[in-house]
C-alpha cells in the first residue's frame, strides 16, 4: 500500500463515483445501505519549466544500389516527401529498349503458341482417324510446348528487366523532409558509394530539454509536458515524456529530459528552440474527504474510516491533516481506489457486508 504523505501547497480531487447495485434474494434486507466516495486521482501537477531544441528522431541518407547517371532529381532540399514517393532516377533507357524488344519477342511468341495449339488441334483430329501418323502428332505437340517456352522465357526476361529498371528509381522509404541534396542532375553514381539524399523523419519529433540537477528526482516522475516554439507563437504542443538523461553534466550542472511530439503537419523543425512546461504527478498530496466520513476525529491527528472492500466494511484508522468547514484531509492510511464510506457509518461495524447505495459527486 502507498502512503500519502503531507503537502500544504497541494489539493486533493476527490471525485465521486456514483454507484448502485440491486439486491435480490433472502437476507438482502438485513445488510445495511451506504453511499460511498471513491478516491479516484490527483488533479493538481508540479509544474517544471525547461529550454531546449526540437530534433527528428530519424535522419536517413539514401542512395541507389545500381551505377549509372542520374537523370531526374524530383525533390530539393525542404521538400515534403511520402513514403513510397519517386526522389530521383538513374538513366534507364538502354534498359527500356530492351524491354521494348523483349515485350515484341513475347508477342511473337504468343502468336505461335496460337498457331501451334490450332494446328496441334488439326493434328489430333486427322491423327484419331488415321490420316497422319504418330510422328507427325508430336511434331506439333513438340512445336507448341516450345512455343509456350519461348512465351515464358520472354516472360522472365520482361521481369528482370523490370527488376534492374526499379533500381534505378530512389523511393523514399519514410514520411519527411528533404534535408539534404548531395548531387544534382548528371552525376554518375555508384552503388554504395555516393549518397544522393538526406531524409529527416518528422512525424514525430522530440524535445530535448534541459533542467537544473536539483530538479532531477522531481523530473524524474514527469509525465507530459507543453511545449512551444518561437518560430509557431500562441500554439501548443502536447508531448509524452519519454526518457531523462542518466547523468548530470559537470560543466553546466543540468540534466536531459527528452520529450515526444507529435508532429502529423510537420510544423515542428529540427533546430527549433523550445520551452517546455513539464507536468509531474505530486505524489505526496493529502486526501480531502468529507468530515462526516471520518470517526474519532476527537482525538487530535487521529481517526478511522470504513473502507468498502468485496462488499464488506473494513475499519481503517487514518492520520488527519487540515480540517475545513465540511471536509478533512488525510496525510496517511488512504490510497487511490479506496471506497469510503460517507454515510451509514453508525449502521455498519468492522468487517460486517453492506449494500452499496450510492454516492454523490461534489
Amino acid at each position: 500500500m502507498s502512503r500519502i504523505h503531507k503537502m500544504t501547497f497541494v489539493v486533493m480531487t476527490c471525485s465521486l463515483l456514483m454507484l448502485s447495485t440491486d439486491i435480490y434474494g433472502s437476507g438482502a434486507g438485513s445488510k445495511p445501505k451506504v453511499k460511498v466516495l471513491k478516491i479516484s486521482r490527483i488533479s493538481d501537477m508540479i509544474k517544471i519549466a525547461g529550454m531546449g531544441s526540437i530534433g527528428c528522431p530519424k535522419s536517413l541518407e539514401l542512395g541507389f544500389d545500381d551505377t549509372g547517371c542520374i537523370s531526374e532529381m524530383l525533390v530539393d532540399e525542404g521538400d515534403r516527401v511520402r513514403e513510397g514517393q519517386v526522389l530521383a532516377k538513374l538513366d534507364d533507357s538502354v534498359l527500356r529498349a530492351e524491354k521494348v524488344s523483349m515485350e515484341a519477342k513475347l508477342l511473337a511468341a504468343q502468336a505461335e503458341v496460337k498457331y501451334y495449339q490450332n494446328e496441334l488441334t488439326k493434328k489430333e483430329s486427322l491423327f484419331n482417324k488415321y490420316a497422319v501418323s504418330d510422328t507427325e502428332f508430336q511434331k506439333a505437340l513438340f512445336e507448341l510446348e516450345k512455343a509456350d517456352a519461348a512465351v515464358s522465357v520472354a516472360r522472365a526476361e520482361i521481369k528482370t528487366i523490370e527488376a534492374k529498371m526499379a533500381k534505378k528509381v530512389l523511393l523514399a522509404p519514410v514520411f519527411g523532409i528533404v534535408a539534404q541534396r548531395h548531387v544534382d542532375v548528371g552525376a554518375v553514381i555508384m552503388p554504395g558509394s555516393n549518397k544522393v539524399l538526406r531524409i529527416i523523419q518528422c512525424n514525430e519529433v522530440y524535445a530535448e530539454v534541459e533542467f537544473g540537477e536539483r530538479l532531477y528526482p522531481v523530473a524524474s516522475r514527469a509525465v507530459e509536458a507543453d511545449i512551444q516554439v518561437n518560430a509557431i507563437p500562441g500554439r501548443l504542443f502536447r508531448g509524452k515524456v519519454d526518457r531523462i538523461g542518466p547523468e548530470i553534466d559537470k560543466k553546466t550542472r543540468t540534466f536531459k529530459l527528452r520529450i515526444k511530439v507529435g508532429n502529423s503537419d510537420l510544423a515542428l523543425r529540427p533546430g527549433m528552440f523550445a520551452e517546455a512546461q513539464v507536468f509531474v504527478p505530486n505524489e505526496n498530496v493529502p486526501v480531502t474527504i468529507p468530515l462526516t466520513a471520518v470517526i474519532g476525529r476527537a482525538q487530535v491527528g487521529q481517526g478511522y474510516v470504513f473502507v468498502i472492500k468485496d462488499g464488506v466494511s473494513v475499519k481503517r484508522p487514518v492520520i488527519i491533516g487540515a480540517v475545513k468547514d465540511s471536509s478533512v484531509e488525510i496525510v496517511n492510511g488512504l490510497e487511490i481506489g479506496d471506497l469510503i464510506v460517507t454515510d451509514g457509518q453508525d449502521k455498519v461495524s468492522d468487517l460486517s457486508e453492506v449494500i452499496v447505495e450510492a454516492a454523490q459527486e461534489n
